[in-house]
């Protein structure tokens, strides 16, 4: 086929990042040496927070989070160059396998102030460059939020 008249002018852009992450930034927290459980019972925080630190000490990646329940009782800090992911790339609806954070931080509820569930950090490498970090592909549900007597949560 050839190419539009018009669009030979046009300069390559090569990519930023590859579309994938390589075997060597790609972090499953529930595998050794994480071993987070995604039963919803067991405490999930320290081992995930342990994938997204070895990351983000190897230079950034993403920190994948197979389907399940994954009990959170504490804070999670997503380091710069790294993305929490979960399984979804579309919004997610219905009772079928996901992703899901259950969020049991203590002292949270009830209060506005004071630190996010999660924070995605960022730094400025370069003049002009910023390496920030991102989650996608999870649902974060409180389960000791209810519809009858919402009441806030740090954010």
């Amino acid at each position: 086929m050839e190419p539009l008249a018009h669009s030979r002018n046009f300069p390559t852009i090569p990519p930023n990042a590859p579309a994938e992450p390589g075997p060597d930034s790609l972090y499953v927290a529930t595998l050794p040496p994480f071993r987070a459980a995604g039963n919803g019972t067991t405490d999930d925080t320290k081992p995930i927070q342990q994938a997204l630190d070895q990351a983000g000490r190897d230079g950034g990646g993403t920190v994948f989070l197979p389907a399940g329940m994954y009990r959170v009782n504490g804070h999670l800090k997503v380091p710069p160059g790294v993305e929490l992911r979960g399984i979804h790339d579309t919004p997610v609806y219905g009772f079928f396998a996901r992703t899901v954070l259950l969020a049991y931080v203590e002292g949270d509820r009830g209060r506005m102030e004071g630190q996010p569930f999660i924070t995605l950090e960022g730094r400025k490498d370069a003049p002009g460059k910023i390496l920030g970090a991102g989650v996608r592909g999870l649902s974060i549900y409180y389960p000791e939020q209810s519809v009858r007597d919402i009441v806030p949560y740090p954010g």
